[in-house]
């Protein structure tokens, strides 16, 4: 059975080259678009870093053209912020605000970025995903009430979810210092018939 190919008439090594200038097409927009991650999510910004699945998709692409092509040639640009990756909130705490606070908001017309300034005035780590009917918010803030506000008149907020971190810290420090409990002990009894399966089973131990 013939393998598929683009014509009759294509070789292996065009129709390889064919598909890796799709690819690189596609890489191109994909390395555009990994660089526009830090504009578009502040949280990005503010640990500065790049979206580490994007660029992880990128060095797969650039690898699939390469393999392609039977050599190294195309290589991708090193993806960093200015200033460098910057540790801000690890462990999913933030030393300023309290509360992790994430909804839904549906309704119609909405915009991912409308909201974003005015979240950022209550709370850090802001995320604002979706399309023009349906947003998923997080934000960490002292205040959920003034985050969900944001949005009522815009539409309907529901699956509001709000975790106290300061608590989730607390319980996580009380888990790593508890005593580790004894060992536990468990047997087996096997019910067998006949010397032959009852030396089996001693066999096993």
């Amino acid at each position: 059975m013939e393998e598929p190919r683009l014509g009759h008439d294509v070789g292996a090594d065009e129709q390889d080259e064919k598909i890796a200038e799709v690819i690189e097409r596609a890489l191109e927009s994909g390395e555009q678009s990994v660089k526009r991650g830090p504009d578009l999510l502040p949280i990005l910004r503010e640990a500065g870093v790049v979206d580490a699945g994007g660029y992880g998709l990128t060095v797969l692409l650039a690898g699939i053209v390469n393999a392609l092509r039977g050599s190294e040639t195309l290589a991708l640009e090193h993806q960093s912020v200015s200033g460098g990756a910057r540790i801000t909130h690890p462990q999913h705490a933030s030393a300023t605000y309290r509360y992790c606070t994430n909804f839904a908001v549906t309704g119609n017309g909405l915009s991912q970025r409308e909201f974003v300034r005015e979240l950022e005035q209550i709370g850090d780590s802001v995320l604002v995903v979706g399309d023009a009917t349906t947003l998923k918010v997080h934000v960490h803030t002292d205040d959920p009430d003034a985050a969900t506000a944001l949005f009522q008149s815009a539409g309907a907020v529901s699956h509001i979810d709000i975790a106290d971190m300061r608590e989730q810290v607390r319980e996580r420090d009380a888990r790593l210092t508890r005593p580790a409990a004894p060992e536990a002990v468990c047997g087996v009894l096997a019910v067998v018939t006949g010397d032959g399966f009852r030396a089996l089973f001693e066999g096993l131990g």
